[in-house]
Order: C-alpha cells, then structure tokens, then sequence
C-alpha cells in the first residue's frame, strides 16, 4: 500500500513539474527574475519572448532553450553587467537591448539567426562574441550609442536594412555582407572608422558620413541613392558600379577627398551632387556617365570638370568653381538646351562657390540663366519703372 501511495506521489510530482515546464516553454512572455531562474529554464524551445527583469544585478547566464520563438528583452537593466548564453542558437524576434548601461560581457557561443538586433544605449559594451561562425541570418541591425570597437561576429550576407550610429569608439567594419534590400547608413561612429564590404554587390540605398575608409570593390548596382557626406577619406572607388537606377550619386563636405572614382558609372535616375570636397582639384573619375535623370550640381575648388560620355541630363546644371574652369565650361556650353535640358550655369572663379545655392561672383564661363551684373540690374530698373507706374495710374483711377 505504502509502495503505491509512494509511487503516486512521484507521478504527481512530475506531472506537476511537466506542467510547470509546458506552462513557461509556452508562456507569452517569460520573465528571468534571477540568475539562478535563467541557468536552469526546462525547455528546447521558448514559444514567446524572453524578458529579463529590471532589478536583477551582476550577471545572467541563459542555459536550455535553443530558441526564442519572440523576442529577448533586455531594456532598463542598469545593474547586468554580463549577459551569456552557451545553448541559444536563435531568436526569431527582435533582440532588444537599450538602456543597459554597466553591461560590459555579451557572449553567445551558438546564436546564429537573429530576426532583428536593436541595441541602443550600452555604454560599457566594448566587444561581443558570438562563436566562430558568428550571426550569420539578421534582418535588421540598429546598434547605436555603444562602446564597441569593431563589429566581428556579426557575418551576415543578406539583410532588410542597417542603421550603426553613435559609437564612439567603433574603428572598424567589416563582413561578407553581399546585399542589402532596404538601407544601410552609417554615421555619427569613431572618427578612425574603417568600412569593408568585399562582397556587396547590390544596395537599395547606401548612406554614410563621418568614415575614414569605405571599401566597396564589388559594388554594381544601387536601386536609389549612394550619399557620401562629411567622410574624411582622401580617396574613394567603386570600380564595379554601372548605375544607381532610381536615385542620387552625392559626395558633399567631404574635405579630404583627392580622388573619386566611379569609372563604370554610366547612369544614375536622380542627381549627381559633387559640392564642398575642397582638396578635390579634378572631377574626371566618370568616363563613362551617359544619363542623369536629375540635375547636376558640381561645386568646389577644381580646375576641370571632364564628362565625356555625358549625353542626357534632365534636370538642371549647375557647375561652379573657385578656380578657373573656362576651358571646360565650353564644352559644356554645346550641350545647353540639348543633352543638358534644364537650366544652365557654368562659371569659373566664383569665390562662393562652395555654398549651396550660390552664383554671385567670378565669371560666368557659359551661359546663367536669370541674368547677371548690369544687365539683370537694368531688369530689375526696367521692372520698377513700370511697377511705379502702375501703381500711379491706379490711385488716379480710384481718384476719379
């Protein structure tokens, strides 16, 4: 009798523990209140997300489940100072961390497929380990505001979009992405920043400012724009890219830049911007640029403007420098109302010519449509002469 009740009790007892088990791998959301709660979670697999508690301190060490069907959560944690995981292979949600300010130990030995990663606010976070396949599947990656130097460990080929900004310290990045379907922009890092992409082929768009190398040797095709804006790179290369189809090619304020070169560029559906790379003394890096679908705005300090293939722009074309350009503005002077069907200026020693918009002083080397120096001021004298007298026979009318 005693043997039976003995045996009762233990089924009991592990069909409460089953229980237990099914109701936490099942729960909506599983909340890790302490470290000894996350070394021992009993399941393979986390049907919902993963949140650690807000108060817990120290470190946590997240041992059994293999995969996060939601999201992991680490927001407002400002005591962890370490977070691990030798078992977590995936998480299909968003891995979230903001605001964890003393985490300094991130270590996951087996993750490799990541839904997206949102990292914002990690002061102390000055490395990661992911194992030595690293990330290799992410949709989306935000990291902002951290103390990370490099970004190795995260190896992914294919990604929605990538936003890195705000980290200080970051000197270098680099993987084996090979195309990106949304945007990837990066700016506001460590001014020593290094950019390697050996393998990106494509981009939807490309965005980046503040680097101090961009390495892009495989680069063919942008579907909208590539901006490049206030980089201190002296050189910059994308020997491989034939046509940004639908947006901008913009290099603006980039001060250090001797040499651009785009040599297989042959067209690009919006602008061409090349404005404020004040060391930059020639623009005669696209031989081969047929087709601009939007205006061309070329200001700065060069001394010659080459495009040779250059047979449809759209829009507007607007060439200024600060020295003298004269030679090539009289190429460009054919083209006005042919291949260049906007609105025309191309003016040689023109000191404002680095600012946005501006036309006034220098010579016009071609043709600037609205008119300069006397003859727009006796338009402007013709104008007020009838205005005033308008205005006269106005008030007689209104006297009679």
């Amino acid at each position: 009798m005693q043997s039976k009740l003995t045996l009762a009790l233990a089924a009991l007892g592990a069909g409460l523990v089953s229980a237990q088990s099914n109701n936490i791998c099942s729960s909506a959301t599983l909340t890790i209140t302490s470290a000894a709660m996350a070394t021992n979670i009993p399941c393979g697999t986390i049907q919902g997300s993963v949140k650690i508690a807000e108060d817990i301190t120290n470190a946590v060490d997240i041992n059994g489940p293999r995969t996060i069907k939601g999201d992991l959560i680490v927001t407002n944690v400002t005591q962890l100072v370490g977070l691990t995981s030798s078992s977590l292979a995936t998480i299909e949600g968003t891995f979230k961390m903001q605001g964890v300010t003393l985490l300094s130990d991130l270590r996951f030995s087996q993750l490799a497929t990541v839904g997206s990663i949102n990292w914002v606010t990690l002061p102390a976070l000055g490395s990661i380990e992911f194992g030595t396949a690293g990330v290799t599947k992410v949709n989306s990656i935000l990291i902002s505001d951290t103390f990370l130097r490099s970004l190795d460990g995260l190896n992914v080929a294919s990604v929605d979009d990538i936003h890195i900004n705000n980290n200080r310290q970051l000197v270098s990045y680099s993987n084996q992405l090979a195309n990106v379907t949304k945007t990837i922009e990066i700016n506001s890092n460590g001014p020593d920043l290094s950019i390697t992409l050996p393998n990106l082929i494509w981009a939807n768009e490309i965005i980046i400012a503040d680097a101090a190398e961009v390495k892009m040797p495989s680069l063919a095709t942008v579907n909208s724009s590539i901006k490049f804006d206030k980089n201190t790179f002296t050189s910059f290369t994308a020997p491989n890219l034939t046509q940004c189809t639908d947006g901008d090619v913009s290099f603006i304020n980039n001060v250090e830049l001797t040499n651009l070169s785009l040599p297989l560029l042959k067209k690009t559906g919006g602008g061409l911007t090349i404005q404020n790379n004040t060391l930059l003394q020639k623009i005669d890096g696209l031989p081969k640029l047929e087709q601009v679908g939007g205006a061309v705005l070329l200001r700065g300090n060069f001394s010659e403007v080459s495009l040779p293939a250059l047979d449809d722009v759209k829009g507007a074309f607007d060439t200024q420098s600060t020295g003298d350009i004269d030679t090539s503005c009289d190429t460009f002077n054919k083209m006005e109302g042919k291949q260049i069907q906007g609105e025309y200026t191309c003016r040689s020693n023109n000191t404002r010519a680095n600012e946005e918009g501006s036309s006034s002083g220098g010579n016009a080397g071609g043709t600037q449509n609205g008119g300069s120096g006397e003859g727009a001021a006796g338009i402007v004298s013709v104008n007020t002469a009838v205005l005033s007298v308008a205005l006269l026979g106005g008030l007689a009318q209104l006297l009679l």
